[in-house]
């Protein structure tokens, strides 16, 4: 397991990376008992390396960084519209990266739809219309993952974790 997110209907989204030029992306549905493998990058090589994931606010599309060590050309964070039964439309999320960077990371969501994803010491904040918004320059390492917290009512605090650290900032956005 390396990253995961879990949908408003219970439906538990992970990415796994088997070996340095694979990785799948699953869901398990908690109800039913049901894991199904959304894609895997022997299948699928230029989705190799799944990292981070998020779900947009309105959860109609998944956000998947792929971080393809072999071909970083295809490297970069995917939207994959989602399904009612919770499954991706692949064909339509893979054609190319809906944000691209490369080796994203973690990544998140926050209350007005922005995303945010790691590269390197660099968190990039794009809006929901994949337009950059702003930087947020980590001050030692490279980012691994980001979550929300913080004791206001809208838990704008950014918690960026490293190898080494944990940092927070208020978010401007």
């Amino acid at each position: 397991l390396n990253d995961m997110v879990v949908s408003n209907r219970g439906l538990i989204y992970f990415t796994t990376l088997k070996d340095p030029e694979k990785g799948r992306l699953s869901v398990f549905n908690a109800k039913t008992g049901k894991l199904m493998v959304l894609f895997d990058g022997v299948d699928e090589p230029t989705l190799a390396n799944p990292n981070g994931i998020a779900l947009s606010k309105n959860e109609r599309f998944l956000y998947v960084g792929i971080s393809n060590y072999k071909d970083r050309k295809h490297s970069g964070v995917y939207a994959f519209p989602l399904y009612a039964d919770g499954t991706i439309v692949l064909e339509a999320g893979k054609s190319a990266p809906r944000f691209a960077v490369e080796a994203p990371d973690g990544i998140v969501v926050d209350r007005q739809d922005n995303v945010y994803f790691t590269a390197g010491s660099t968190v990039h904040v794009f809006n929901k219309y994949a337009q950059p918004i702003g930087k947020i320059k980590i001050p030692r390492g490279s980012g691994t993952n980001l979550g929300f917290g913080g004791a206001d009512r809208f838990r704008s605090r950014l918690y960026i974790t490293t190898r080494n650290a944990i940092y927070g900032v208020k978010t401007p956005f």
